[in-house]
């Protein structure tokens, strides 16, 4: 009984080291192979998809519409049309009509006088000058008003132009009535922008500029 016994262990011991690959070559399932393949990471392979390619995009700011009427309906053109494909954007901004203060320096009766005064404040340091015709005159070709500020509110234009008294002399605080604008931003593929939107632009005689920056360029 007992030699049986020990018949019986040493064949199981011999099964086992059978199993685990101690007699020759592993193979496959058994245990230091599949040890082995732990010890290997590298040969591990992860399958990650393309990135998308990048889709330049352009913004086209129309202005110069009929009335706020006309906006609100190309607007609804456009996003029949263009909306929920892709990147295109459709965005309306109405500005509403008020009183602006403009600081400038009045009744310059030619363009001559008025480039001459506009080279002297420029020497003076003042930046993003403006020549605009008085249209409050109601004549052309002058007189003109050399723009040099302007303010939402008529007390701040005033404080500005104490505080420049002693080199804009001449120049005073003049009140305009700003008219209501409705500005229609367009944002798309800058690859197929002119073919999307010509033919539904095209019968509004629309002045374009690029939209500024932060607004729906993206």
């Amino acid at each position: 009984m007992r030699t049986i016994f020990l018949f019986l262990l040493m064949a199981n011991l011999v099964a086992l080291a059978w199993t685990l690959g101690y007699f020759g070559e592993a193979q496959n399932g058994r245990e230091p192979q599949r040890m082995s393949a732990q010890l290997h990471p590298e040969a591990i392979q992860l399958l990650r998809e393309p990135p998308p390619p990048l889709v330049s995009v352009t913004c086209q700011r129309m202005s110069g519409f009929a009335s706020p009427l006309a906006a609100e309906a190309l607007k609804i053109e456009l996003d029949a049309a263009l909306g929920g494909k892709g990147d295109w954007t459709v965005s309306l901004t109405t500005i509403a009509a008020a009183t602006e203060y403009w600081v400038g320096i009045p009744a310059l009766a030619t363009t001559l006088l008025a480039e001459k005064k506009k080279s002297e404040l420029l020497a003076a340091k003042f930046t993003d000058l403006k020549l605009v015709e008085d249209a409050s005159s109601g004549l052309t070709g002058g007189p003109f008003v050399i723009l040099i500020a302007k303010f939402a509110d008529e007390a701040a234009a005033k404080k500005y132009l104490a505080a420049q008294s002693k080199t804009l002399r001449t120049a005073r605080v003049l009140p305009r009535e700003r008219e209501a604008k409705s500005l229609l931003d367009i944002s798309g593929s800058a690859k197929d922008f002119e073919s999307r939107t010509k033919d539904l632009l095209a019968p509004h005689a629309l002045t374009a500029t690029a939209c500024e920056a932060g607004d729906s360029a993206r």
